[in-house]
């Protein structure tokens, strides 16, 4: 999938999430969406669909519905269309400024010496190619410190600048819209937080390119300027300084202009005689400039605009490797599950048992749970909530799940318990085993999920210096216990579970991974 492919999708993807309602985009516009392009393979399930690489979500669905949602929300807001291409108009309308000002930065370097004399030891020529033989350096020592590992790379600061005003622009932009449509700018934040991850390297990989062809446009006009002087006007090559000897000039001459006169033919000066002859107080005062622009003119193409242009080819290359082939965000199979097939997990409406198990969740711990399967699962859904399994009780589970299994069916059985609690094998053990022998012959569509509420645990130790390290023991030993019974725990705070977690949320990774990776 194409990034811009990729785009599109998740910026419906998030007002789907966000307009739960239909306020911005109606829910039966959407079913219509799913329904056109579900046609095209009305037989095969989402889980067999084509994907890029041979599994996850099936991409030319995704693709051809969110396009087709995006046209219908276009007509009702025809600045969403801006919305995903944002972050690129930045650097593109930053492109052919920065050219200019590069190619204005590079003539200005030639004519920097108002005289009508061309030095071949001049500073703006060694700063250039000084500078450039210095980037180049720290590119190597960059690349030879990756080893090949996939390491992050650390951000060029001019790429990073660009970065930082692209998402100051596209942040601006979602403040603005939230002064005539708040459901709109809260899907476009919620947006713009996935979509910042996958677009960043995209963005750093224009800039990074960018740059070198500012250097290169610089080596332009400096070239471009020597030769129009030449043109012009009459110009005399020499040298002059206070510190340094012929002897010294000539070997600096060699080093400068050696690899370069060796490709073009023109000839250097072999002796100090010769090197002195160039000096401005010798009596020629120099000699004809032509050769030594033709010189310097080739050392600033050989050192500096073919490397940078070298490195523009690279990055474009990088630039279309990434925007062909994005990654895919972890929450964006279930998202493909869940509006393209929706009776994979509501079957039943939506509908999710809920069973506590010597645990008596509270209110707010109740709606965060509900958050944050919505948040996963998606609508519709219904928590059936049942009384709490007391200790000791646990023998009658069996038959209590097999009598609310054979009266309704469900999408999905929640055992919920207390991270404070010990695991033990005869009653939370004896639970999860019933729980999964209740729902075997229904694993196909009915899920189990083992959540772990954290927020007594939390509340009780809030003050405590070493939460953090003994929290992780807890869900460590709970996520040890779920495995030795074919489950994955979900730990979360469901008391302090926001109203609509992101699919980046650790606790909605968890029910993610849960649900992905365990049958029931």
């Amino acid at each position: 999938m194409r990034a811009s492919t990729l785009r599109t999708v998740l910026l419906i993807k998030a007002i789907e999430e966000s307009d739960r309602s239909g306020e911005l985009l109606p829910l039966a516009d959407r079913a219509d969406a799913t329904r056109a392009v579900r046609r095209r393979e009305p037989t095969r399930p989402v889980a067999q669909a084509p994907a890029a690489g041979g599994g996850g979500p099936p991409l030319h669905l995704l693709a051809e519905r969110a396009e087709h949602l995006l046209q219908r929300l276009a007509a009702r807001y025809p600045a969403i269309r801006h919305a995903g291409a944002l972050l690129e108009d930045l650097a593109a309308w930053a492109s052919p400024l920065l050219l200019l000002l590069s190619s204005v930065l590079g003539l200005a370097l030639a004519w920097l010496d108002a005289t009508r004399r061309v030095d071949i030891l001049a500073l703006p020529l060694a700063g250039l190619i000084g500078w450039n033989l210095l980037v180049y350096l720290l590119l190597l020592v960059t690349a030879l410190r990756a080893g090949g590992a996939q390491r992050r790379r650390s951000a060029h600061p001019g790429a990073a600048l660009l970065g930082r005003l692209s998402r100051w622009r596209a942040g601006r932009w979602v403040r603005q819209s939230s002064l005539f449509n708040a459901p709109l700018a809260e899907a476009l934040r919620s947006f713009g937080s996935e979509w910042d991850g996958i677009s960043r390297p995209l963005l750093l990989a224009r800039a990074r390119r960018l740059l070198h062809m500012a250097a290169a446009a610089v080596a332009v006009g400096l070239i471009l300027g020597l030769y129009l002087r030449g043109i012009v006007f009459q110009y005399r090559a020499g040298w002059e300084s206070t510190f340094l000897q012929p002897v010294a000039v000539l070997a600096l001459t060699r080093l400068i202009y050696g690899p370069v006169a060796a490709l073009t033919g023109v000839a250097l000066p072999t002796s100090t005689a010769e090197m002195a002859a160039l000096r401005w107080d010798a009596p020629a005062g120099g000699v004809d400039a032509a050769p030594w622009i033709h010189l310097i003119a080739a050392s600033v193409a050989f050192y500096v605009l073919l490397p940078r242009l070298a490195l523009v080819l690279f990055e474009t290359l990088r630039l279309w490797r990434r925007a062909w082939h994005p990654p895919l965000p972890a929450s964006l199979e279930a998202y493909a599950r869940r509006v393209l097939e929706p009776q994979a997990h509501a079957r039943a409406g939506g509908r999710i048992l809920v069973l506590p198990l010597g645990h008596e969740p509270a209110e707010a711990a109740r709606a965060g749970l509900e958050s944050l399967l919505k948040a996963e699962l998606g609508e519709p859904l219904q928590l059936a909530w049942q009384p709490p399994v007391r200790y000791g009780e646990e023998d009658a589970l069996p038959a209590q799940l097999a009598a609310l299994l054979s009266a309704e069916a469900v999408d999905g059985l929640a055992l919920v318990v207390n991270l404070a609690a010990t695991p033990e094998g005869e009653n939370h053990g004896h639970a999860f085993a019933a729980a999964r022998e209740a729902l075997a012959a229904d694993a196909a569509h009915a899920r189990l999920l083992a959540v772990i509420d954290e927020s007594s645990w939390a509340a009780r130790f809030a003050d405590d210096a070493t939460l953090a390290s003994r929290l992780d023991e807890r869900r460590a030993l709970w996520a040890r216990f779920a495995a030795g019974y074919g489950l994955r725990s979900c730990p979360a705070d469901l008391a302090r579970m926001p109203e609509r977690p992101s699919p980046d949320h650790p606790a909605v990774k968890a029910v993610r991974a849960a649900l992905q990776a365990a049958p029931a």
